[in-house]
């Protein structure tokens, strides 16, 4: 694989998707800890802090780091998991 690949970009936002969102789903456990913090990462929240936090990385691939194929490798990870979220959060499929 090349350093700047769409199949890097891919593997890049699975892992950092994944990754995200073990340590997050996680904040139950300390939710006496949290206390009114807590109710606010309810899923609509919880879903758009995953977000915002892949776009920062989506932003240093493009801009910084001059890697535009693996960011759209990365985008196309992060819109298919948004809409995955969106959509089971409507429709309860999964």
């Amino acid at each position: 694989m090349t350093r700047d690949s769409y199949g890097k970009g891919f593997f890049i936002g699975l892992v950092w998707a994944a990754a995200a969102f073990f340590s997050f789903s996680g904040y139950q456990h300390i939710r006496p800890v949290l206390g009114p913090v807590a109710d606010r990462l309810q899923p609509p929240a919880f879903q758009l802090l995953l977000l915002g936090l892949s776009l920062i990385l989506f932003r240093f691939l493009m801009v910084r780091w001059k890697m535009t194929r693996t960011g759209k490798g990365m985008l196309l990870v992060i819109f298919g998991a948004t809409l995955i979220a969106y959509l089971n959060s409507r429709y309860k499929f999964l």
